[in-house]
């Protein structure tokens, strides 16, 4: 039955000429494509692996100076917003505080309060910050180098020796593939709990060690 009321509904529709029965032109248009339509290699046109993220905001920051501005500052900003949630669980306090900023460049910008070559200036401090959280001054030099160390300071009220302690607790006892391994995960718990004296503590941090690529 269901098929006779659809059938019937695409009888009505072509007789109506609501819509194309496009199955009567499939034999034109593939003589029209074979005809003329010449299909190549495809060609690399561009190493866009080495096209950083500043290179995009400095490629774009040409146009803020021209009618194209709005849009280019739009791009920049989606670029930039779509690293920060990318990285946030790496380090959601370091990257919530940069989602914040770029709140703020944002309402700036569309209020004009902001010129656009001062604005350029901030999108790319900020993907610096982004993309090479170690040379940020915000950070003493003994956890400057580490992506781990640099996530608990953040993360721990920018406890440098909490930072260290918490770090020497997992190298202490993870072992590999600890991830998704009760057995393994409670050890690294275990170590945590050694450092912190608090549950629910242990569990937000052990959630951050876990995105944490050199462990």
């Amino acid at each position: 039955m269901i098929v006779f009321y659809c059938a019937l509904k695409d009888t009505i529709g072509n007789k109506s000429g609501d819509f194309l029965d496009l199955k009567a032109y499939e034999a034109d248009m593939r003589r029209l494509i074979d005809t003329y339509i010449k299909a190549e290699d495809s060609r690399n046109i561009g190493e866009f692996d080495d096209f950083t993220l500043l290179d995009f905001v400095l490629a774009q920051g040409e146009q803020l100076g021209g009618k194209g501005k709005e849009a280019a500052a739009e791009a920049i900003e989606n670029n930039i917003r779509k690293k920060v949630v990318e990285k946030i669980l790496v380090n959601p306090k370091y990257y919530e505080k940069m989602s914040a900023i770029l709140d703020e460049l944002i309402k700036l910008r569309r209020e004009g309060a902001l010129a656009y070559e001062k604005l350029l200036d901030k999108y790319v401090e900020m993907v610096k910050n982004s993309e090479q959280p170690e040379n940020n001054p915000h950070y003493p030099d003994s956890v400057r180098y580490s992506g781990a160390l640099r996530a608990f300071y953040d993360n721990c009220g920018e406890d440098e020796d909490l930072a260290i302690a918490l770090d020497k607790a997992v190298r202490n006892s993870k072992q590999a593939d600890f991830r998704h391994n009760e057995f393994k995960e409670r050890r690294v718990k275990q170590a945590l709990f050694g450092v912190l004296k608090n549950k629910d503590e242990v569990e937000r941090i052990y959630n951050i060690v876990v995105e944490q690529g050199e462990y």
